[in-house]
Order: C-alpha cells, then structure tokens, then sequence
C-alpha cells in the first residue's frame, strides 16, 4: 500500500476520514493486525472513536499505541525486554555524572546575575530585570508582594529541598515571570494579601512542575494555574475598612 497523507485545517475532518478508513480495512480484512500510532494523551480517545465508527460496535484487529508502549511491543517481540535498562535513578546519576563533566562550561551566578549566559531574549539578565523592577515600583506601575513572594517561595522551597536556591531562583525565566507576567492587571489580584498568596501560589506550582513535570521550566504553567484562583482570592481576601459598616465595607 503507498503512502498517504491527509492535509487540512485544525476541525476540517482529517482524524476522522483516518479512523473510517482504519475501521473499513479492518473489517476487510479481519486476519490483518493494524497499528494506529498518536500521542500518550490521545491514546483511550482513539480507541473511543474507533469503536464508535465500527459497524460492529468493537475492534480485534486494530491496535492504538503510543510511541513509548510501541517501542515495548517491538522490544516484547524481538526478546529485548531481557536487555537491563537504567531506571529514574540510574537516569539521574547519568546526567550527573554528564554534568559534572561540563562544570567548567556552565555559567557561574555571577554571570547568570549579569546575563553573560546564554537563554531566551528578555531573562537572561536578572541584573536588567531588577532595573526594570525598580522602576516599575518608582513609577508605582506595580507593587512589590507578587513578585517578591513568588521569588521569594522558589528560594525557601528550593533550600528546603537540598538544591541550590539561587542558582534556581536566577535559573530561567523566574524573574521575568515574577517581575512582568504574574503582575499583570488583567489577570492578578488586586488585594495586597491576595497578592502575596498568588505569589506564594506561583512560586510553589513553579517548584512542583520543575521537579515533578515534563518540562524543566514551570513559571509559565505556574501563571497560568493561578490565574485562574486571582478571583478567588480578591473575594475571600478583601481588605477591611476600619469604621464602615457591613454594607459600607461592600
């Protein structure tokens, strides 16, 4: 069979002629194994759709796999599940053991401070973002709970866990994060004490998704997540009004 390609935009209907033509195969030809290969997270939602777009109500010969359970299917098969492979922690010692190799390249706080270290443009320099941090505080554009909680919970939580708080804090986009995207208008508290708890919010998160995600970077997803509680906090913590009454303080 040649290769096919199917082109269109987001929603035109290409998964969807796929999985018709997958099904109509496989009811063809019941003694032919097909593979449909998409992303982990994808994985029970084809195996939804296949089964609704099967005049059968079910599928025996059509297999939906990820890239990972592929290569454990092919390793089953050809006996290499035999062959001893490294865990998480021997994957740990790997990388610092690699690592401590390239010691001598990796750049010091000194010039992570300064910005004399390769990154993103805009925060590679926490020296130019406290500049520009002052001045939004001179320039009363922006007050200091938000991003000084928010550093401040990655330098607390980092040293509670044994890692080196400044060289996380500096790491990254920390500073750009806590300085110009978790104080906007738009999108966080307004209180000075919801403030300080989404910044402790999103300090917290950043730790967590650091450590625990996908991705070595979780400013962004941190935001992002408590976004979504700056309602929450402007309502429960309101500032009291000393000398107004209940409905006054409304």
């Amino acid at each position: 069979m040649s290769l096919q390609f199917y082109f269109g935009p987001s929603g035109a209907g290409k998964s969807r002629m796929l999985y018709e033509e997958i099904t109509r195969r496989a009811l063809q030809n019941p003694k032919q194994n097909f593979l449909v290969i998409v992303p982990d997270q994808f994985t029970m939602q084809t195996q939804k759709d296949l089964v609704l777009l099967s005049d059968r109500g079910g599928i025996l010969n059509i297999d939906v796999l990820s890239f990972g359970r592929l290569g454990h299917r092919i390793l089953e098969e050809v006996g290499g599940r035999e062959i001893p492979v490294l865990d998480d922690t021997g994957k740990s010692l790997v990388l610092q053991k690699v690592a401590a190799g390239l010691k001598e390249e990796l750049p010091t706080l000194g010039q992570m401070f300064i910005g004399a270290r390769g990154g993103s443009l805009g925060e590679t320099s926490c020296l130019a973002l406290l500049i520009g941090f002052a001045y939004l505080l001179w320039r009363r554009v922006i007050s200091w709970h938000t991003p000084a909680a928010f550093i401040g919970t990655v330098l607390v939580c980092t040293a509670l866990l044994g890692r080196q708080p400044l060289y996380q804090v500096m790491a990254g986009g920390l500073f750009l994060g806590a300085i110009f995207m978790a104080t906007d208008y738009a999108t966080s508290p307004v209180g000075p004490a919801a403030q300080v708890v989404y910044g402790v919010g999103c300090g917290a998160l950043t730790v967590a998704l650091r450590y625990t995600g996908l991705f070595p970077e979780g400013v962004t997803y941190a935001i992002l997540i408590m976004n979504a509680a700056a309602w929450l906090l402007d309502r429960y913590l309101v500032p009291t009004r000393y000398g107004a009454g209940k409905e006054g303080a409304k």
